[in-house]
């Protein structure tokens, strides 16, 4: 999966339902490189307060595997 699939996906939910759904939030993104394996970190502040997730439609799913998450 490419990165830039990731950070679509990333910033497309983050409109939709995180920081950038509402005035004042913001990401901070930074990353690392260590050994050739790159480490991102994206940090939401100021969005609405979290709720419990509903089921994952199957481009999360996808995702998520694909990164060994789920």
């Amino acid at each position: 999966m490419s990165l830039a699939m990731v950070a679509h996906d990333l910033g497309t939910n983050a409109f939709k339902h995180g920081f950038l759904s509402v005035d004042g939030g913001r990401v901070n993104v930074g990353w690392t490189l260590d050994d050739r394996m790159l480490q991102l970190t994206w940090i939401e502040k100021g969005g609405p307060r979290v709720t419990e997730p509903k089921p994952l439609a199957m481009g999360p799913n996808c995702f998520m595997a694909k990164l060994n998450i789920a």
